[in-house]
């Protein structure tokens, strides 16, 4: 991911996210969610708001890891029962959110690419760049 300008610090909150472009507008019954009681990752019909995207997502320094922490142990349970996540970046993010409500939300409008939407590449002029990779 690419910022084509200058990023402060006041995107950051002690937990934030980004609703999935492609579920922004649906309703929470048609989001994509893991729905198998014997996977770590089942959220029930009746629960979740949003449906967050994998790609960008964090908390402050202190924080984050204990996000990637629960994931990864919520996995290993998983895969003990061989189960495997039907969106695995996914999945179990929003598994953690469920019960860990993002204190602030980013756009999903701010991440897209805008090559794959046909529009011309943007040269950066004397704008600062930060690249997030992940």
């Amino acid at each position: 991911m690419k910022f084509w300008d200058h990023v402060g610090m006041e995107i950051l909150s002690p937990l934030f996210g980004t609703p999935q472009l492609g579920f922004y507008w649906a309703a929470p019954e048609d989001f994509s969610y893991e729905h198998w009681p014997q996977s770590q990752t089942d959220i029930p019909r009746d629960q979740g708001n949003l449906y967050y995207m994998g790609a960008f997502i964090g908390e402050l320094v202190v924080e984050f890891p204990q996000l990637t922490l629960a994931c990864h142990q919520v996995m290993g349970v998983n895969w003990a029962n061989v189960i495997e996540a039907m969106w695995p970046n996914k999945s179990h993010l929003n598994r953690y959110l469920l019960g860990h409500r993002a204190t602030k939300l980013l756009s999903p409008e701010d991440l897209r690419d805008p090559r794959l939407l046909g529009w011309p590449p943007h040269h950066s002029q004397g704008h600062e760049e930060a690249e997030i990779h992940g």
